[in-house]
């Protein structure tokens, strides 16, 4: 008689998990490195290659709209809420745009653009630029009927100019440079005749004034100037510039890019009417924008998103419709001017342009260390130099997150903002992504990229805006509301966001023991979890695919005894050790695969997740 062989169980084998990077969106469940997770909602590093959840949020302030930007002003809070402006919590104007709000610190004055107009706080302050702008010399040496050299160019902010003339015993009439003046005063000053002091002339008194040709006609000759070769009239015009200041007043995009061993300037982009075209300030005075001092990049079909500084460049990045980034430096310009005389002006002119993906985001740029990064249609990307050339390439960091980053609605709303060793990007769905700079692999999917980021997902945080207050991470939503994140991870009530608990988990991938066709039966479950106070962990484990089900009776306990934390429902005599190591036993027979998810949804609970282990034995091909 046939006798079948029997097909014994072999011993006993072992899965150890010891290293937790992030999440991993883009592989198979079964084919993924067993140090991520396909699922682990608002879990993020504690360490490198350990995690825990995240810690929560609380309310620290509320205002009638919602929260459009938020600064810091020399150690007070400027927040910009619906239309209204308030330094720590005291309103400064209702006169701002309901749209989100950039701004800037330079020279003891906060600078505000909201996309319609350009303001500036200075102490308890607030105004607008044009009314603080500088008055530029346009034209010295000046002959009364026209000519003289050109200095410097109108200021697009303001309405004001001078000029400077070299008088006459004769003339009485002085042609400005411009006409159709404006009816603000006129300041004219004439020098006196020991050359030390002016006199101050008035209008109709001492001078005239045709506004419409731009003529200045003095009831006597100012006279020769009592110092040989030098200007002894001075006029001061002012002439309506309201259509040029919108192309800075208009503006909702601005970076402030220092040049090497000068000074610092401030570009601006985002005019409606010129959307491929930037513009920057003079040498450390934003008050002044150079009527010449702008330059145009590419179409107009495309325009500027915003910047990124990469060492001594800085960088324009322009809309997916082009996808171009161009790099540039400053350096003198040589012009030459209509009488043929050459001047020498700062520009900035393009040294190579990068081609790639195009900015989605106008608020997804952050700096990660020294590394820019920038949302694009594809995911979140840097800017990295060539090794060999020196040249800047686009390569992407979010591989393991790009399909839930893909499947993210209105991209052009998310915000991003550097926190610690995180770049943190937040959707208005609710969610929020980081990249973990601490955390880098190589992905041979992605072989033009020189690195991966590690990343992880939070939920439930609906996120405005996105900013960092010293140690914290924060945020404003639509409701005028501003949070902030709890910064001590070993204080328990640092777990909950306002008061509500956190659903947090980490679910590994699909286990098959490297043998996927063989049935396996699992016996005992181990987790190694940080101790603390009270912290727990519902174990879920999921067979061959199917659904999940309760893998232990009860959760797992990890509590250690503080009194800061005494709490006699959940009291606990375990001394200090750092970590807790816990098994159970688990009944799943006849699987090929087996995955496990450990949750925490409880309020005021870390939960912090070191190791990982099971054990099972093999015996035969596994049969569905």
């Amino acid at each position: 008689m046939f006798v079948p062989m029997q097909v014994r169980a072999t011993d006993t084998q072992r899965i150890a998990i010891a290293e937790f990077r992030g999440a991993d969106l883009c592989s198979s469940p079964t084919g993924m490195s067993l140090s991520r997770s396909p699922s682990c909602p608002n879990m993020m590093r504690s360490v490198p290659n350990k995690v825990r959840k995240r810690m929560g949020y609380y309310l620290a302030a509320t205002y009638s709209g919602r929260i459009n930007g938020r600064f810091a002003y020399q150690g007070k809070e400027l927040v910009h809420a619906g239309h209204c402006l308030y330094l720590n919590g005291v309103r400064l104007s209702d006169a701002l745009q309901d749209t989100r709000s950039r701004g800037f610190y330079f020279n003891r004055r906060f600078f505000l653009l909201d996309g319609a107009g350009y303001y500036y706080v200075q102490d308890d302050t607030f105004g607008e630029v044009k009314n603080v702008a500088y008055v530029p010399v346009t034209t010295i040496s000046r002959d009364p009927s026209g000519g003289g050299a050109a200095l410097e160019d109108l200021n697009l902010i303001g309405d004001c100019w001078e000029e400077k003339f070299y008088g006459t015993e004769t003339d009485r009439e002085y042609q400005l440079s411009f006409g159709g003046l404006s009816a603000q005063p006129l300041r004219v000053v004439i020098r006196t005749s020991d050359g030390a002091g002016w006199t101050h002339l008035r209008e109709n008194v001492d001078y005239t004034v045709d506004r419409t040709a731009g003529v200045v006609t003095f009831a006597q000759a100012p006279g020769k100037s009592p110092m040989e070769g030098v200007d002894n009239v001075t006029i001061t015009a002012a002439r309506d510039m309201t259509a040029q200041r919108q192309k800075i007043a208009q503006a909702d995009v601005c970076v402030t890019y220092s040049e090497s061993g000068s000074g610092a300037r401030v570009f601006v982009t985002g005019c409606p009417s010129y959307p491929n075209r930037d513009y920057w300030c003079a040498l450390n005075d934003p008050t002044y924008f150079p009527a010449r001092n702008y330059s145009v990049l590419g179409q107009s079909n495309a325009r500027i998103m915003g910047y990124s500084v990469v060492g001594a460049a800085l960088a324009a990045h322009k809309s997916d419709a082009d996808g171009s980034v161009y790099v540039r430096r400053g350096e003198l310009v040589t012009e030459t001017d209509a009488d043929g005389n050459k001047t020498e002006r700062l520009g900035f002119r393009t040294g190579n342009v990068i081609t790639g993906s195009g900015a989605v985001s106008r608020y997804g740029f952050a700096a990660l260390g020294s590394e820019p990064l920038f949302l694009t249609r594809h995911g979140v990307c840097a800017l990295t130099a060539s090794d060999l050339t020196g040249e800047r390439y686009q390569q992407g960091r979010s591989f393991f997150i790009d399909p839930a980053l893909h499947a993210e609605a209105n991209p052009e709303e998310a915000v991003a903002a550097a926190y610690g060793d995180f770049y943190v990007l937040a959707y208005p769905s609710g969610h929020i992504y980081l990249l973990d700079g601490l955390q880098k692999t190589y992905v041979k999917d992605q072989p033009y990229s020189s690195y991966q980021y590690e990343c992880f997902c939070w939920t439930g945080i609906y996120a405005r805006c996105v900013w960092t207050n010293g140690d914290a991470l924060c945020f404003g939503d639509e409701d005028g509301h501003i949070y902030h994140f709890y910064t001590d991870p070993d204080d328990p009530a640092s777990y909950s966001d306002n008061g509500e608990p956190i659903a947090a988990c980490w679910q590994t991938p699909e286990l098959d023991g490297g043998a996927f066709d063989r049935a396996k039966t699992f016996r005992r479950f181990s987790a190694q979890l940080r101790a603390a106070a009270g912290t727990s962990a519902t174990v879920r484990c999921r067979r061959s695919g199917g659904d999940w089900r309760p893998a232990t009776d009860g959760a797992l306990r990890a509590g250690c005894f503080r009194f800061s934390a005494l709490c006699f429902s959940r009291l606990c005599f375990s001394g200090g050790a750092p970590v807790h190591t816990l098994t159970r036993r688990l009944t799943v027979r006849c699987v090929d695969t087996l995955a496990l998810r450990l949750e925490n949804d409880a309020v005021n609970e870390p939960f912090g997740l070191e190791a990982l282990a099971l054990e099972y034995t093999q015996a035969g091909r596994f049969r569905r």
